[in-house]
């Protein structure tokens, strides 16, 4: 590994200039009994990974979105999900030949005989204000086990993963922020700067061309007892660790989320939140303030309101993983419960669409209205009868001429007549000889 030196002012130089993300490399899988597709993701700077190969490492993962302005996972998060292993089937083909790069799920889904994978994140604050300490700490941890997992990530910290046998990491609000300074201010009491975060339970890492691999390999992280790992972290965390003072963390601790936010819709909105680990803040004017689950900073929160029947959610960044513009909630999450709005006011929503949303009922169980174009029977017209039909009021959308034989074009009075822009034909041989007529004819053909 680099000097200690080096590597701090590796990490001030990533700071400055992140590396840039990279797409998802797609060809196709052939003589592959599999997946259709071979898919490459270039997960830590020039790293280039097949996901099949993660799929054999027994690491759960999922498509996150182009950087930096779409740089999230999929709105499909949360609950079940979390604690089962997702693979390339897991998610559609679509979002893999639009992704730009993988998350991986912490804690239960990547377990491997019973040790669970967690991430020690060194923020780019810490490796700042104590440079020598929080570097001895990451070299102890390095130095413990053969094949180290280190990356350098696009902030400019330092992340040690590892799977550590028969622990899984408190998901709480103070077990993951695991070493921070309260530093209050008059506008925020409650202003810490956070040092060391540990994702285990239902976390998950990203992992794309902006991160850095310096030690070690993506499909083999090291397997470390909790002894051997938190001894050198907490030694760190008794040196920089100071938490709030007892009110402060009490008055933190107990949310005052109104009983109701002044409508059914914003009630069901607030069920949803809570359940996904946001924090009530306050009201401001129309909306309500939510502080989202891991986050410890002060200017990070989402925006609730509901307008005209609609519930609206608003990040005040992106690092909060959520849309940085007006976005109805149920755009965001499928399990609200909130009617959509219908592209006709005032229709209402079944109860069997809401529970085909709710993922409880087939889609085929809804029963389509019928049609607005009847077709008509099929039947045998000459060129008189077919000429009829057009020159009626409706709409024709397009014809289906008979051209096997030389001597049945039903489709000639309207071509001469009014000019045909589209002509469907069965094979490519009647396209040809249809294509000889008119041209024999002296009519254009714009385009084939």
């Amino acid at each position: 590994m680099d000097s200690l030196n080096n590597l701090i002012q590796r990490c001030h130089e990533r700071h400055k200039k992140p590396l840039l993300q990279r797409r998802t490399v797609v060809k196709p899988a052939l003589y592959n009994k599999g997946h259709p597709y071979h898919f490459t993701v270039y997960c830590a700077y020039k790293f280039p990974l097949l996901l099949g190969d993660l799929e054999n490492s027994k690491i759960s993962f999922m498509p996150i979105g182009r950087a930096p302005d779409n740089d999230s996972g999929p709105r499909t998060l949360g609950g079940d999900k979390f604690l089962k292993r997702q693979g390339i089937q897991d998610w559609g083909m679509k979002r893999w030949h639009a992704s730009w790069g993988i998350q991986v799920y912490t804690g239960i889904p990547s377990e491997l005989d019973g040790a669970r994978w967690h991430d020690f994140y060194f923020t780019y604050k810490s490796i700042c204000d104590f440079p020598d300490t929080v570097l001895t700490c990451i070299e102890t941890l390095t130095n413990a086990v053969s094949t180290p997992l280190l990356t350098l990530t696009k902030s400019g910290g330092l992340r040690f993963s590892c799977r550590i046998p028969d622990y899984l990491h408190s998901n709480t609000e103070d077990g993951k922020p695991y070493i921070y300074k309260h530093k209050p201010t008059t506008d925020n009491p409650y202003r810490r700067d956070l040092y060391l975060k540990v994702y285990g339970e239902k976390g998950y890492s990203r992992w794309d061309s902006r991160y850095e691999i310096l030690l070690g390999n993506l499909l083999n992280p090291p397997t470390i007892d909790k002894e051997v790992v938190f001894a050198p972290i907490d030694a760190l965390r008794a040196e920089l660790h100071k938490p709030a003072p007892a009110k402060i963390i009490e008055d933190k601790i107990t949310p005052k989320i109104p009983i109701s936010l002044g409508s059914h819709n914003l009630d069901l909105a607030k069920v949803v939140l809570i359940q996904r680990g946001f924090s009530y803040i306050r009201q401001h004017n129309e909306s309500h303030l939510w502080r989202p689950p891991e986050s410890v900073v002060s200017n990070e929160y989402i925006s609730l309101w509901e307008n005209e029947n609609t519930v609206w959610i608003r990040a005040s960044s992106l690092d909060v993983g959520l849309p940085t513009t007006p976005t109805p909630i149920t755009d965001v999450w499928d399990d609200t419960g909130i009617a959509t709005q219908s592209l006709h006011v005032g229709m209402p929503i079944s109860d069997t669409i809401l529970t085909v949303r709710k993922g409880k009922l087939s889609p085929l169980a809804i029963k389509r209205p019928s049609p607005l174009l009847q077709k008509s029977k099929h039947i045998k017209m000459n060129g008189v009868q077919t000429q009829h039909v057009f020159d009626q009021t409706d709409r024709i959308l397009g014809l289906i001429a008979d051209v096997g034989t030389e001597n049945n074009y039903e489709a000639d009075p309207y071509v001469h007549n009014v000019e045909a822009t589209c002509l469907n034909v069965p094979t490519y041989e009647f396209a040809e000889k249809l294509e000889n007529r008119y041209q024999s004819q002296n009519l254009q053909l714009y385009e084939r």
